[in-house]
């Protein structure tokens, strides 16, 4: 029983140390909970103000880790998602004051905080795309073509799992000419390849993407067949659904400011 008390206490004192954070000088980190903290100066002392509540999302910069592991930090300008504002509670208002330091102990450090890593609102991809669904006008008819090309996906991150985007591209189509498409100049059907500049927006939840956009098919007018096509170079109207149409080379990480770790714990 004494051998199964020790190997547990062993353990539990392992996995703490292994998870703690080791705080460095000159590292931005993040709040995951809010916490109250005391003001000090650059060195950890004791110094007049008032405690701070540090509110989930918060980035710090530790500046001095006091021997007792305790650490002295100070704040980035973060923003209030109660009344959106920004706040930087790095410098005191007026020029004497100079740097706001604050101490945090060496517990909620390692409980209530994770490393900041920046990662951009905005990403690039690149990538295929077709667009099965294309509707054209005058005369008025639907087509499911299919095309092959290379496409430019600009997108961000505008809430959690959500996204939207801009999608420029250039593809092969095979189009199809026949009686209807060419007033009669074709009694059987026939294909033609196509070339296909487009320009689409992307709405994506998680990994399902949906784009609608516009393009024009340039079929090579070598031969009377090819001029009779009535919507040689006209625009047409698509919709394409697809998953994981475009994946991010940095999908492990959120395109939004995450911090590592756990990122969307809540206050307690």
């Amino acid at each position: 029983m004494k051998h199964s008390f020790y190997i547990v206490t062993f353990l539990f004192a392992f996995c703490y140390h292994a998870l703690a954070l080791d705080p460095k000088p000159g590292t931005t980190y993040v709040f995951n909970y809010i916490e109250t903290i005391a003001p000090c100066d650059g060195m950890g002392n004791p110094s007049v103000g008032s405690n701070l509540t540090a509110q989930v999302g918060a980035r710090f910069e530790v500046v001095h880790v006091m021997p007792n592991n305790d650490v002295v930090i100070v704040f980035k300008e973060w923003r209030s998602q109660a009344d959106k504002q920004t706040y930087n509670y790095t410098f005191a208002a007026g020029a004497k004051t100079g740097i706001r330091y604050f101490l945090l102990t060496k517990g909620i450090f390692d409980k209530s905080c994770a490393e900041y890593i920046y990662t951009p609102t905005w990403d690039i991809n690149f990538g295929t795309l077709t667009t099965p669904f294309r509707f054209r006008n005058k005369p008025s008819l639907y087509t499911n073509n299919v095309s092959l090309g290379a496409t430019i996906a600009v997108t961000k991150k505008i809430y959690k799992n959500f996204s939207v985007g801009a999608v420029p591209g250039i593809s092969l189509t095979k189009v199809e000419l026949d009686k209807f498409s060419t007033n009669g100049a074709v009694d059987d059907k026939t294909e033609r390849p196509a070339l296909t500049p487009s320009f689409s927006l992307l709405f994506g939840f998680k990994s399902v993407n949906v784009t609608v956009g516009i393009g024009w098919d340039i079929v090579n007018k070598i031969s009377d067949v090819e001029k009779s096509w009535l919507y040689n170079g006209k625009r047409w109207f698509g919709i394409g659904i697809g998953i994981n149409l475009f994946s991010s080379n940095k999908e492990n990480k959120n395109t939004a400011e995450q911090p590592k770790g756990q990122t969307d714990k809540k206050a307690r």
